[in-house]
């Protein structure tokens, strides 16, 4: 019973979170047009952020803010697009991730999940 039960638990677990480096979409409010895939990618390293809206880049900056959650701004069009962002690291294999919730018009655009 109790390995049912851990499998069920991952596999919900696994439902809700995004996959690294997939692009969401966003429809704008009041635009009848064609939805933005909105992705990032995250260089460690560097520790440099980079959000893209159709494939451009919208927001980019450095994590190396004390802060929580750490924030990184820019445009997109005219539009405002800030992402806010905070770091964990994984339980099982120790790999360090970011997730950064993707705004645009102050409102959430996408849930991103960056390594």
């Amino acid at each position: 019973m109790r390995p049912l039960l851990l499998l069920v638990l991952a596999t919900g677990l696994a439902a809700c979170a995004t996959v690294p480096g997939a692009a969401q979409v966003y429809y704008p409010h009041g635009d009848d047009g064609e939805a933005w895939p909105i992705d990032g990618s995250y260089n460690a390293v560097a520790d440099e952020l980079r959000i893209f809206v159709n494939g451009e880049i919208a927001a980019q900056g450095q994590l190396w803010s004390a802060s929580t959650p750490r924030v990184v701004s820019g445009s997109y069009q005219g539009h405002p697009v800030r992402a806010e962002c905070v770091e964990y690291k994984t339980a099982f294999g120790g790999t360090w991730l970011v997730a950064c919730d993707v705004y645009v018009d102050e409102t959430r655009a996408a849930l991103l999940t960056l390594d």
